[in-house]
Order: structure tokens, then C-alpha cells, then sequence
């Protein structure tokens, strides 16, 4: 059966109207949720910050990058993807929108975040989210050694005092994967110790959006997990990263307790 937003064109994301077609995943209520957390951050780290960057990897209908975008003004976004079809979706959406602060274009995300880091560009915030890596519980194992590269790549992305948010939509790769297996591998990577994950908790802080909140929408796709790392440290990637929070979209909202993450040295 056809979802509805395919059948209408269209889907109302964080209060905004997102063009959808079969060329994009419908986007998720967990993710209108995760847009909030990162506004939330933006709003906490870079309060005086008068330009705030951001890559988003993996963007698709643009909705993250477009929301982030809009809510927040003094956002310069990059926005690629894989998919030159997706991409005419996300710059109509960008367009309907009204934005003038998001870029985007083509590339392949393990050459593209591999070329960034060999350049040494850094970024305020990085959002990873690319499409499933794995369908089948066969290839769980490469496709969390694909993780482990793009999470290694963004780690090294994230400016000192930024922060980077990783996702998944791999219906195999549980949340305990998503951060102690491919994360805390990366974090070894260069010589860091595991990241920890607490029970309970909860995010620090919240934020409404401009056009009241969130508007739930359909559902394309599987799972849709991510989580959140702060940069602590003072000197690239020689510095400790604090898990801000996790979001799990199978069981509704399940949000780990902060901690702190030494040792990334």
C-alpha cells in the first residue's frame, strides 16, 4: 500500500511542508525530536556564536538540514548526498522553504568525509546520517566497520567546543551497537577508551519550534536511532567527548543518561 505523503506529495515536518516521493524515506517524528535536541545544543554552545557551521551527511529530502537551517538563521549548512535524485527533492524543499543558508551536492559519503578530513576542515556541528548499511543480520559485521569509518570521520570533522550527532536506520544494528560498538571502536581509532552509556536520564534542555513544534509525519523505512556527542576538549580530536543523549524510533523515546567520555587523546 502507498503511504499517504507519497500519495499527497508531500509531508509536514517540524511545521514545515517537505516535498516526499519515492526517491526519499518519508521523514520520522523521532527525527523532527532529534531536530529539537540539535536547535537545543546550538542554542547552549554557540549562544554569542555569530555564524554556526554544519555538514549534514547523508541528507536526503533535506528535511534535517533544512529544518536546522530555518529554526536557526545564523546556520551555514552543507548538505550532501549520494543520490542526485534525492538532492532535486531537498533543493525544492529548500526553495518552498525559503532558504538562502544550505548548500547542497553530490558525493559519495566515505570519499567525501575522507577528503574533508585530509584537508583539515572542521565543523561546528556534524550530522551523520546515511542510508542503512544493512538489510540482513548476515552483514551486520561490514556494515558496522562502514560506521566505524564514517563515525571516525566525523569525530575528526568536529571543531573543539562542537558537537557531532550520528544515525542510523539499520533495523539490525541495536542501540547498544550504535554506541559502544561502532562509536567507541572509532574513539579507539585514535586512542580513546569506550563510551559508556547510562541508564535513565535524559536530554538537558528542549526547544520549540518556530512553527509550533513538531508535526508528526508517516513513516518510511526502518529503525531510526541516533545519538549525540559533545567535543570537550581543546585541541581537534586530543579532546573528551560527552554523550549528550540517544534516541531510539522503535521503542518510542529512549534517551541514555549524559556522561562524560575521557581519553580521546
Amino acid at each position: 500500500q502507498e503511504p499517504m505523503a507519497h500519495v499527497l506529495g508531500y509531508s509536514w515536518f517540524y511545521g514545515y511542508q517537505m516535498i516526499v516521493n519515492p526517491d526519499v524515506l518519508i521523514p520520522r517524528e523521532e527525527t523532527e525530536e532529534l531536530c529539537s535536541r540539535i536547535l537545543a545544543r546550538i542554542d547552549h554552545i554557540f549562544p554569542d556564536q555569530k555564524e554556526v557551521v554544519c555538514a549534514d551527511v547523508g541528507t536526503g529530502s533535506g528535511a534535517i538540514a533544512i529544518t536546522v537551517a530555518k529554526e536557526e538563521p545564523r546556520v551555514r549548512m552543507c548538505a550532501t548526498d549520494i543520490s542526485e535524485e534525492a538532492l532535486v527533492v531537498a533543493r525544492e524543499n529548500a526553495r518552498k522553504n525559503g532558504l538562502t543558508n544550505v548548500t547542497f551536492e553530490a558525493h559519495n559519503c566515505f570519499d567525501h568525509l575522507r577528503e574533508l578530513t585530509d584537508a583539515g576542515e572542521k565543523f561546528d556541528v556534524v550530522i551523520l546520517d546515511p542510508p542503512a548499511f544493512t538489510k540482513s543480520k548476515n552483514t551486520v559485521p561490514s556494515a558496522l566497520r562502514g560506521y566505524k569509518e564514517i563515525n571516525l570521520r566525523g569525530l575528526k570533522l568536529t571543531r573543539p567546543g562542537g558537537f557531532l550527532v550520528t544515525c542510523s536506520c539499520s533495523q539490525h544494528i541495536l542501540p547498544a551497537q550504535l554506541v559502544q560498538g561502532y562509536i567507541g571502536d572509532a574513539g579507539h581509532a585514535f586512542g580513546g577508551a569506550d563510551i559508556p552509556v547510562g541508564a535513565g536520564g535524559g536530554f538537558e534542555h528542549n526547544r520549540v519550534g518556530k512553527n509550533g513544534g513538531c508535526h508528526h509525519t508517516g513513516h518510511g523505512g526502518g529503525r531510526h536511532q541516533a545519538t549525540i556527542l559533545e567535543h570537550t576538549g581543546d585541541d581537534g580530536i586530543g579532546g573528551a567527548y560527552r554523550l549528550i543523549g540517544h534516541i531510539n524510533g522503535v521503542s518510542g523515546l529512549n534517551i541514555c543518561q549524559a556522561v562524560m567520555v575521557d581519553g580521546l587523546h
